[in-house]
């Protein structure tokens, strides 16, 4: 079996390929149609809904040494399924972020679970990385139960963000290489 590339990872029924801003982006638009789903995906502070072209391409250009963006695809058909990202904190810590399964009628189908194992996979190819984490608000129980399955724990909650509409407080979670790798 050969090794998985940085560019491309397969498993089950989901496949990570490089997010390509000409191809990608209007998908990823279409799947945010609201402020909070927004400040869901991207935080409080990140954009202002709707998301533009040219604040996402500005977002992009920050840090952009740092951090791989995927778009995640159906193995067999190609139909995009969903969006996230890989920042490199430092030399042995990774960070997944924007995490999305994008149409609603995907979700709840184990989708999230296999995106996370994709991106786990990626990040632990490195073998200077020795953890992974996130942030997650903390109503966002499902995302929190997939994470949990996928072997991250709970270490802080974070200061709350405030939306439009309510306080928001972010749990940051942290799986280790030895914690299932």
């Amino acid at each position: 079996m050969t090794k998985p590339s940085k560019n491309s990872f397969q498993i089950a029924t989901l496949k990570l390929i490089p997010f390509v801003e000409q191809v990608h982006l209007a998908i990823l638009k279409e799947w945010i149609t609201t402020q909070e789903e927004l400040v869901r995906f991207a935080g409080p502070c990140a954009f202002s809904f709707p998301l533009s072209d040219e604040a996402w391409r500005q977002f992009l250009e920050i840090d952009a040494n740092n951090r791989l963006s995927y778009m995640a695809t159906h193995t067999q058909t190609g139909d995009p399924l969903g969006f996230a990202q890989i920042k490199t904190i430092n030399s042995h810590t990774k960070r997944l972020c924007r995490l999305l399964i994008g149409a609603s009628a995907n979700r709840g189908q184990g989708l999230g679970k296999q995106l996370v194992l994709a991106l786990l996979r990626i990040c632990f190819e490195d073998p200077k990385t020795t953890c992974v984490d996130l942030n997650v608000y903390d109503h966002n129980v499902h995302a929190i139960r997939c994470y949990t399955q996928c072997g991250f724990k709970e270490v802080l909650e974070t200061q709350p963000n405030q939306t439009s509409t309510m306080l928001w407080k972010a749990i940051r979670m942290v799986r280790s290489r030895e914690n299932g790798e």
